[in-house]
């Protein structure tokens, strides 16, 4: 299965499951802010409590190099 078809199965297995709507972009339009990590960690208070979460969750340099 080439990459494109991958993608837009995704997509339709999101809408099936009940997205509202499902988009595909590109990585490289995807923005990477440093400061969210400040925000989760002085605007939430469930910062620290989940491993999806920050301190658990990549830092933002090493999520640009994965996105890249």
């Amino acid at each position: 299965m080439d990459t494109e078809k991958g993608l837009l199965r995704l997509q339709n297995l999101a809408l099936e499951f009940g997205a509202l709507d499902a988009k595909i972009i590109n990585a490289s339009d995807i923005a990477v802010g440093n400061w969210v990590r400040l925000k989760c960690q002085y605007g939430c208070n469930g910062y620290g409590k989940k491993l999806t979460c920050p301190p658990y969750s990549p830092r933002p340099e090493e999520t640009r190099k994965m996105l890249s």
